[in-house]
């Protein structure tokens, strides 16, 4: 038991050294854009280094992807497979590109997008999102996260991405394989599991400099989402709520202050944190799950805590209200090429709807990854699908996630770009 726990004991604590090397001071992101392995101490250097080779031997072990997408498949954990005569479901006319690349943020449609880039946790980084055991949980599917895999297409792995490239087939950053946020494969999603609000600033400093030798910063049009804070609430009874909450806000009004120094021409979607919590109303959590949660997550579900989660899930509320109040601020409201928007779908009362199993008795957790906390395919296809609707839905008339396909926003001729808090 102890040599099968071992590696997966160090690749947690690895990845916990590499989400924590976050600069202090906006100067050192304003300077020289220095990617990270090259200034980190020994030790932080050395647990990476072990953190990879576990990784690649976990990941060797994982079969071919033709036969994992079966077994997938035959779990009942992948979205439905569509064939090549289902059309896309929102006409390809070509309303939705303008016919010369726009100068405000304001004007961008779905096809002017020339660039995908992603900021996060694990939740970001597709960690477990194929995984058939509870070690490989750890391997990081970035093909298919929601936000930047480009693996296949909508039909067969619906992200945003993909439905960029519908609309754009030349779009740029989107991932296709399984990779660590160093690698090259990862392309432009750094996002790092276990990594905190207060490591957006060093994110975004890697970001723009992995984008600045690929792309023309000044001219193509980027859009970069943020999901964050669920590491934090899951270590919340080890803190002072008011020094948490102020914490959090600045860490995220740094992080976007980062993007809009460091990023011209970029929309920034920040993706409302649900409450992690949440997953403790579904019901009764596999035994093997259980143990999982209560290691990944133990201040929702440990039972040395659980007196104290309804005041956790108060602290939560807040933090989605900051996080809302943030998006909104006038000092990201100043400039014609950057903004802010939120993206709410998976942080409303209903944000237990997509998981009811049929007649709404029970949980269907086959949305889920092994390990009952991350998203399997076929749940990351449908936070894809919601994500994109509240890109085409008005502040404060956002939609929640629901069944994957059932509500698909299209442009339309009245409104045929991407909300912000101008055009919608």
């Amino acid at each position: 038991m102890t040599r099968v726990r071992a590696p997966l004991l160090l690749a947690l604590l690895a990845a916990v050294a590499g989400a924590r090397d976050a600069p202090d001071s906006m100067e050192e992101v304003l300077g020289p854009i220095v990617y990270p392995h090259s200034m980190l101490p020994a030790n932080v250097a050395q647990f990476r280094q072990s953190r990879r080779q576990v990784w690649r031997m976990l990941n060797f072990m994982r079969p071919p992807m033709p036969q994992l997408w079966r077994v997938l498949q035959s779990q009942n954990r992948l979205q439905p497979q569509l064939g090549p005569s289902v059309p896309f479901p929102c006409p390809l006319d070509g309303q939705s590109r303008s016919p010369s690349r726009p100068s405000s943020v304001h004007r961008l449609r779905p096809g002017d997008v020339d660039v995908v880039g992603a900021i996060g946790d694990s939740m970001t980084a597709a960690s477990g999102e194929l995984a058939l055991g509870p070690f490989d949980v750890s391997l990081e599917d970035r093909g298919h996260a929601f936000v930047t895999g480009g693996w296949g297409s909508w039909r067969s792995s619906t992200t945003l991405a993909n439905i960029l490239k519908t609309y754009n087939p030349a779009l740029r950053g989107w991932a296709s394989a399984t990779s660590l946020s160093v690698d090259k494969a990862s392309r432009f999603n750094v996002a790092e599991p276990m990594a905190a609000t207060r490591d957006v600033v060093h994110q975004a400093k890697i970001l723009a400099a992995r984008m600045a030798q690929e792309v023309n910063m000044k001219e193509d049009w980027k859009l970069v989402s943020i999901l964050i804070g669920a590491n934090e609430m899951c270590s919340i009874c080890f803190e002072d709520p008011k020094v948490f909450l102020r914490r959090e806000r600045e860490a995220l009004i740094r992080g976007l202050d980062a993007l809009m120094a460091l990023l011209p021409r970029t929309l920034v979607v920040v993706v409302i944190a649900p409450d992690v919590g949440f997953k403790d109303a579904l019901g009764p959590l596999p035994p093997w799950c259980e143990v999982m949660n209560r290691f990944e997550c133990p201040c929702i579900f440990g039972d040395r805590f659980q007196d104290a989660i309804p005041r956790h899930r108060e602290v939560y509320k807040e933090v989605q209200r900051m996080q809302r109040e943030v998006v909104a601020m006038e000092r990201f409201r100043t400039r014609e090429d950057f903004a802010v928007v939120s993206a709410p779908f998976m942080s409303g009362p209903g944000q237990l709807l997509p998981f009811l199993a049929p007649g709404g008795n029970g949980t269907d957790w086959t949305f889920f990854s092994t390990d009952c906390f991350h998203f399997s395919q076929k749940g990351t296809a449908v936070a894809a699908n919601g994500l994109w609707n509240n890109l085409l839905e008005p502040e404060g008339n956002k939609s929640e996630w629901g069944p994957l396909l059932r509500r698909f926003r299209c442009p339309s001729a009245d409104r045929p770009y991407l909300c912000t808090w101008r055009n919608c």
